[in-house]
């Protein structure tokens, strides 16, 4: 046999009035209290239980031509806000660069043999890398100088383009000391694009011009402290439990 004490009766009508609005607990019996608060804990045993899911990002665009590369700081994960069960991190790196090349020749054009040797990359967190390494010789026939430096035009070409991408994803389930507290996840970035030379003839420019991205995404899956509405209705679910011999 259940049996209701006079003061969990009362904590039920309580609840049930902040529950319900304005309820006259004399309208439920105490049978009904009991069917109710039942279904209220079963619901509370499962609100308690699940796992609830925060994600954060940090990006980072126009490395080399638009802004100085800077860290991804990334939230930790603030404890009082229950148990970590796993974190997943997803990377993603991407590069673009270009060689150009331009005749200053005002009387003349002709045959073009350029030997360029450049490299770049983006490398966040030493995981991720995009990059790109060129090492060759280009042949390109221009006409005399058009009077704008742009390297395109009749004086002008693009010797070559790079493009690199790449992603990376990881999650933890232990270990989690570098994603707690209530400070920020460093994530470095290194970005370095180099002309380590380029051969032309003389009066005659050429110019490796980079961009390059970054970011981070960080997703906490953790199990939730009962709120205390909760925690209420799991107390008076164990009363409601609680067998008593007639």
């Amino acid at each position: 046999m259940i049996f209701i004490s006079q003061g969990c009766r009362q904590s039920i009508r309580g609840f049930l009035v902040l529950k319900f609005g304005r309820v006259q607990a004399s309208k439920f019996g105490v049978t009904k209290m009991k069917k109710i608060l039942v279904v209220l804990f079963v619901l509370a045993l499962s609100i308690s239980s699940q796992a609830n899911i925060i994600s954060y990002s940090d990006s980072i665009t126009g490395l080399f031509d638009l802004v100085e590369t800077r860290d991804l700081l990334i939230p930790q994960f603030d404890s009082s806000l229950g148990t970590l069960n796993s974190v997943t991190v997803n990377f993603s790196t991407a590069i673009q660069g270009s060689v150009g090349f331009e005749n200053l020749k005002r009387f003349a054009g002709g045959n073009f043999a350029i030997t360029v040797n450049t490299h770049g990359m983006v490398v966040l967190d030493y995981a991720v890398i995009s990059n790109f390494l060129d090492q060759q010789t280009y042949n390109t026939t221009l006409g005399a100088y058009d009077g704008t430096l742009d390297y395109a035009g009749t004086s002008g070409t693009i010797l070559a383009t790079y493009s690199d991408a790449d992603t990376m994803q990881y999650t933890l389930t232990s270990d989690f000391t570098r994603f707690l507290g209530n400070s920020n996840v460093i994530f470095p970035i290194l970005a370095e694009s180099v002309a380590d030379s380029i051969s032309k003839p003389s009066n005659s420019s050429s110019e490796l011009n980079t961009t390059g991205q970054a970011s981070v995404t960080v997703t906490y899956d953790f199990t939730p402290v009962p709120e205390p509405a909760t925690i209420a209705v799991l107390a008076l679910g164990g009363l409601l439990f609680k067998r008593k011999r007639v």
